[in-house]
């Protein structure tokens, strides 16, 4: 495993795998990458550095996961590149989704088995959904406060259970994509079928990066400083 380090060209992250440009989009970077470095880059649209070559590894490398790196950036600098990973999520992968879904749909016939899965996937974005905008009404600005406020702790975070309902939605999504490549047997078009399958793929490795980030990192950090303050008052 070869991370990358600030040394590198930006592009040379794009080449390794295509499906990092949206990870890029989230700090503002665009094509028309050049030959400039990441250290460059993420001077120029002031970037830190090192958070982003942590995201990045992290992403690319589904065995890398810096653990004790992430916890020492600030948590508001990893709630905003939560919060852009979010409206990817709601502005292009969630309607990219339903368009190729509906596309499938309408290439069967009313007796195709897809049909029947169409409340099971209704059903799964309406969750999915509901937990981002759960955390974005709630759990951000509660973390923000907590962090400039320690005062304002309540205990909280103690109870809620954001990484069960993280582990809930991964299943849903795994069940989703197995009853798609186990059980559909009935007429439909294959290239709009495997397109829609590629696009679940995608959801789910983006997903599982997420939860992984706040899990395990934004959630403790959180926690640690809520304690601290419920303990001191």
């Amino acid at each position: 495993m070869r991370l990358f380090t600030k040394d590198n060209k930006i592009i040379s992250i794009a080449r390794k795998n295509c499906h990092i440009l949206p990870v890029l989009n989230r700090f503002d970077i665009q094509p028309g990458l050049h030959d400039y470095t990441i250290e460059k880059m993420c001077a120029e649209k002031n970037i830190n550095v090192h958070f982003f070559l942590a995201i990045i590894n992290t992403y690319v490398y589904p065995h890398y996961f810096p653990q004790k790196e992430l916890i020492s950036f600030s948590p508001d600098l990893i709630i905003s590149y939560l919060l852009k990973t979010h409206t990817y999520y709601t502005e292009y992968i969630i309607p990219a989704l339903d368009t190729s879904f509906n596309s499938l749909l309408e290439s069967t016939s009313e007796n195709s088995d897809i049909h029947l899965l169409k409340t099971f996937y209704e059903n799964f974005k309406t969750e999915f959904l509901a937990h981002n905008q759960s955390e974005e009404d709630y759990l951000f600005p509660y973390i923000r406060k907590l962090v400039s406020d320690s005062s304002i702790a309540d205990g909280r975070l103690e109870h809620q259970t954001f990484e069960t309902e993280h582990e809930q939605i991964e299943d849903k999504l795994q069940d989703l994509k197995n009853l798609l490549l186990k059980y559909i047997q009935t007429d439909y078009n294959t290239n709009l079928y495997n397109e829609f399958i590629c696009k679940l793929y995608i959801l789910e490795k983006d997903a599982n990066d997420h939860s992984r980030i706040e899990d395990a990192i934004l959630l403790p950090i959180a926690r640690q400083i809520e304690k601290k303050s419920i303990n001191e008052n």
